[in-house]
């Protein structure tokens, strides 16, 4: 119907403009008409599209900007809670640092109070037996894998003791403690333990560097008694095989229940010595005391 009544208004306009060009006259006015009705015509038709469409497409800049205003209002509350877990962060840091400090420090002083006692025998100190109190201080605060850490670093620095010069300056009266304490502590850096670090500045403080290579003996006692596994010599005048040594470590170590590593050492020891220091096993066969026992089972037999 909208059609039909449009098509009619478009003939009478058309009508109209030539029936005015048929008078002779002007066709402005007409045309001016016809130009009206024309853009009547066309807002009649295009208004509401048109309307629809910047409606439309105002609701999506809308729409857009509310997606936009969203995002950032997440990224906003994204970037809080991210300052929030990091503030978290330093403040567990914080407190995780003091918690060592305080743990550290309770060590230490268990370690101090552990070894503050003296053992003399006839005026003389006893240094193997403070060597064990140190290493059941640090057997009680480190685990195995930092106490093998441990033996392996007192055992370096008592290679040092080795060498006179440096006996020299840890037994130097003039030479400051400081001194000695920066020495040492360069020696054990590579341990990265605060506990090591204070052992050496305690030993430094009671002046008891010189039973650093005793410490390094307990501590490998200790290794080897947590492993069960021990190191033992075969003294003897004479040669001793790798074979025999193989099958006297394999029948030692069944009859103590650990495993046993003999080497060879050749002595002026008439006979074979066998000794595992550590468990304090010594089993020796002299020729001259079998000899004896053998005249001896002799004349008995007579």
């Amino acid at each position: 119907m909208v059609k039909i009544l449009i098509a009619l208004m478009l003939g009478s306009v058309a009508l109209f403009a030539s029936s005015g060009a048929a008078e002779g006259g002007t066709d402005i006015i007409p045309r001016t008409i016809n130009f009206l009705i024309f853009a009547g015509i066309l807002w009649y038709l295009l208004a509401e599209p048109i309307k629809g469409y910047f409606v439309g497409r105002t609701q999506g800049i809308a729409d857009e900007l509310d997606k936009i205003q969203v995002k950032l209002r997440e990224s906003k509350e994204a970037k809080e809670a991210a300052m929030q877990k990091v503030e978290e962060a330093k403040k567990f840091s914080e407190e995780i640092k003091v918690t060592a400090e305080k743990e550290n420090k309770i060590l230490v002083e268990k370690i101090a109070l552990q070894c503050t006692d003296h053992y003399e025998e006839g005026g003389i100190v006893m240094e193997e037996l403070i060597a064990k109190r140190y290493v059941k201080a640090l057997v009680s605060v480190l685990d195995k894998k930092a106490l093998n850490g441990a033996a392996g670093i007192f055992s370096s620095l008592a290679s040092e003791f080795n060498d006179s010069k440096f006996r020299e300056i840890i037994n130097n009266p003039d030479v400051s403690n400081t001194v000695k304490e920066e020495i040492l502590l360069a020696g054990v850096k590579s341990a990265k333990s605060a506990i090591i670090d204070n052992m050496i500045k305690l030993l430094v403080e009671k002046k008891r560097l010189n039973i650093i290579p005793a410490i390094s003996h307990e501590l490998k006692q200790e290794m080897s008694r947590m492993a069960k596994s021990y190191t033992g010599q075969v003294l003897s005048n004479s040669d001793v095989d790798s074979k025999t040594l193989a099958g006297l470590s394999k029948d030692l170590g069944k009859k103590l229940d650990a495993k046993i590593t003999l080497e060879f050492k050749k002595t002026d020891f008439d006979g074979i010595k066998v000794e595992v220091e550590d468990l304090g096993v010594e089993i020796n066969f002299s020729r001259t005391r079998l000899n004896t026992q053998l005249v001896e089972h002799i004349l008995k037999a007579i």
